[in-house]
């Protein structure tokens, strides 16, 4: 019981002082608490996207990326040290820096298959 006197007592000082108050300090105080709450929420969002939308552009403008793929219907690159080599060789080149960039293919019991349509176990991803 005793909180609840605690309770009724703040909330009688609360109307009391909102109805003797000035109206603008409790719309200023709402104001500045919501621009509180977008500046903690909207700030970090928008900082993180200027700054992802700057390295693209760095990427797009000043550097490159370059993306070789093998053919159609194979499943890696053959020779990829040669490959990264040459690269290396082409003027104007300052690094080079190959890695697998592709989802895996995963396949077992596959030497139990007799045709290559035969469906088999497969899993893939990213």
């Amino acid at each position: 019981m005793h909180r609840m006197g605690n309770l009724r007592t703040a909330l009688f000082l609360t109307r009391k002082a909102f109805m003797k108050g000035n109206k603008w300090a409790l719309v200023f105080v709402i104001l500045a608490m919501s621009l509180s709450f977008v500046n903690l929420n909207f700030m970090p969002a928008l900082l993180s996207g200027a700054r992802d939308t700057l390295e693209e552009q760095l990427v797009r403008t000043v550097l490159a990326n370059v993306v070789i793929d093998p053919e159609e219907d194979e499943y890696y690159l053959n020779h990829a040290q040669q490959i990264v080599q040459k690269v290396r060789e082409v003027p104007g080149v300052v690094g080079v820096a190959p890695h697998l960039n592709n989802t895996a293919f995963i396949e077992y019991e596959w030497e139990r298959r007799s045709h290559l349509q035969t469906r088999v176990k497969v899993a893939t991803g990213r």
